[in-house]
């Protein structure tokens, strides 16, 4: 199975910004930020570069929140450290283990977590792993990491010196003010992540969909997607449907709105509410469209499988939504974009 760089299309420069932090293990802790706009591959190229770092002997801490968990405090901490906390906490002084653990809800509690104890444990952990071996701290969607754990990340990256240690962080949009002001402008590197050239998104329609548009066509596309992956591959598929070509000067008769894409996809109605959804933690979200609504669908869980078009029957009559996975991020509950009654 080829590895995620292999997959990646046109975006080399990025990943050889990453690789080149990522071997040089004995300078100052650095960290890459990854902006850029919904659906643009941030999150395939985080992966590459997680991958990257994995194969150089790194040990990579992870996670990936979503909107629906922004609620959740130190929801993105117990993700970072889920693989590691046996290892650490024993090590930690006793104020800082006893926090660390309330924080993450494996010992009792005596009201809020100290969060100032739960940073300074946090960087005694990244610390105590950092000794052993090089150490990659990724988080894809920082935008989504809920407040306290997102407090506990500026409490350490500050702080970090000469461990090595590598961050790399996904973020949509532009890179956030706070994170100028946490880290030294040396220390870090900002990969953008824009749209890909005509020659990438040609390739990204031949492999994904098995699709050579005659040039003039594939140039509307890759103009009206501005070199958005996913965008551009919904146009794709769009297109496939009406044949797959267009005459000279006609519109594309493509709608450009993305839900009104998956709902076209789909064949749901344009009203529809779009969903989130997962089964497990360790699983992708999947964007969801309810098609039928039912009583009770406060918490949604359905068996969605990563990049598969299909219909998914929600356990308990809850609804019965289609379902595909455009995106990826991860939340413990349903986070719903559009309103629906009954759904809140």
């Amino acid at each position: 199975m080829p590895t995620t760089a292999e997959r990646l299309l046109g975006r080399e420069e990025e990943l050889g910004a990453i690789t080149r932090l990522l071997d040089a293990p004995e300078q100052l802790s650095r960290m890459a930020v990854l902006p850029g706009e919904a659906g643009i591959g941030k999150t395939t190229l985080w992966l590459a570069g997680i991958e990257a770092a994995s194969q150089r002997g790194y040990r990579v801490l992870s996670c990936r929140p979503s909107e629906a968990e922004t609620g959740f405090s130190f929801a993105g901490l117990t993700d970072l450290l889920d693989d590691s906390v046996a290892r650490v906490v024993p090590q930690l002084p006793p104020i800082q283990r006893r926090a660390l653990e309330a924080a993450l809800l494996l010992g009792p509690t005596d009201g809020r977590a100290d969060e100032r104890a739960v940073a300074a444990a946090f960087l005694g952990a990244l610390r105590l792993l950092a000794a052993e071996s090089p150490l990659c701290l990724a988080v894809d969607d920082v935008q989504w990491l809920d407040a306290a754990s997102l407090a506990t990340l500026l409490f350490a990256l500050p702080r970090l010196d000469s461990e090595p240690i590598v961050a790399l962080l996904a973020v949509r949009g532009s890179v956030p003010s706070w994170l100028h002001r946490a880290v030294p402008e040396e220390r870090l590197r900002t990969v953008e992540v824009a749209g890909l050239s005509v020659g990438a998104i040609h390739e990204l329609l031949r492999t994904r969909l098995d699709a050579a548009f005659p040039r003039p066509t594939l140039i509307r596309i890759w103009e009206t997607s501005a070199g958005n992956p996913f965008f551009a591959l919904e146009l794709g598929r769009a297109l496939q449907r009406r044949g797959g070509t267009l005459a000279p000067g006609e519109a594309l008769p493509i709608p450009t709105d993305l839900d009104q894409l998956l709902g076209e996809r789909l064949d749901v109605p344009p009203d529809t509410a779009w969903i989130r959804v997962r089964v497990r933690r360790d699983e992708p979200y999947s964007h969801g469209a309810i098609v039928a609504q039912a009583p009770e669908c406060a918490t949604i869980r359905a068996r969605v499988r990563r990049s598969q078009l299909r219909e998914v029957h929600i356990p308990s009559g809850a609804a019965r939504m289609a379902a595909r996975s455009p995106h990826r991020a991860h939340g413990p509950q349903a986070g719903i974009r559009r309103g629906l009654p009954g759904l809140r």
